[in-house]
């Protein structure tokens, strides 16, 4: 057993035989890398993979902690 981390969960697909993916530090979704990918039973899977995340929970985070927000890299530009 392999434990792998990363950011890009299209790497993932490629190497896993089960992906999940944390959200705020908990693990909201485990499955098979196919009913993963193609059947996402959490909304918020379903927006991550169709790159519709709300990002304001970082935003609020950082100014809880007295930091400013880094930029968040966005597809398409």
């Amino acid at each position: 057993t392999v434990i792998w981390t990363t950011h890009n969960l299209y790497q993932a697909r490629r190497v896993a035989d089960r992906v999940g993916l944390l959200w705020d530090g908990r693990l909201i979704e485990v499955a098979a890398t196919r009913e993963f990918f193609e059947s996402p039973r959490e909304p918020r899977t379903a927006d991550f993979l169709a790159g519709r995340v709300d990002t304001r929970w970082v935003e609020r985070r950082q100014e809880a902690a007295g930091r400013a927000a880094p930029p968040v890299a966005r597809n398409g530009g």
